[in-house]
């Protein structure tokens, strides 16, 4: 699926009976050319693969995100836990339109719709602020960097 500078592909793998694999299913999702502090955010929230040193983001990048099934799950479970961290918090119901991609990540039915909610609410570069939002709360609580994996280039 391509929207603009975004793209997302699952990957479905099946086992010999011809049944989804959730192991080897993969999800990639793909920005081209965000901009410097999308990069950063990006870097800050997810771990990056196994590298000698991280890379230094300077100017617009393109970022690739990698999830497993279970890794959707736990990043729908963590935005879950965000939100009702916050309607405790703030006495009141979330307002899904001023964080849309937490909002779609916390309703996300299936793990698909977990990665199908990174480019339809995340259609908008400042609509990533909420991922970083979410990985601050998630790091506070247990000390880790959101599911999944980053990896990114500099944009030509």
């Amino acid at each position: 699926m391509n929207d603009g500078d975004r793209t997302l592909q699952i990957n479905k793998s099946y086992d010999a009976a011809g049944k989804i694999d959730p192991m080897k299913t993969r999800t990639r999702y793909v920005v081209q050319g965000a901009p410097q502090e999308v990069a950063e955010g990006f870097q800050r929230s997810f771990p990056a693969p196994p590298v000698k040193e991280p890379p230094v983001v300077q100017g617009p990048q393109n970022l690739e995100v990698k999830l497993t099934q279970a890794e959707a799950t736990k990043l729908s479970s963590i935005a879950q836990k965000y939100v009702a961290d916050w309607e405790n918090q703030n006495n009141q119901t979330f307002n899904s339109a001023t964080q849309p991609l937490i909002w779609a990540l916390a309703t996300a039915a299936s793990p698909d719709e977990v990665a199908t909610s990174l480019i339809q609410a995340g259609g908008r570069h400042e609509d990533y602020r909420g991922l970083t939002e979410l990985a601050g709360f998630h790091q506070a609580s247990t000390g880790q960097q959101l599911p999944g994996e980053v990896s990114m280039k500099p944009a030509r």
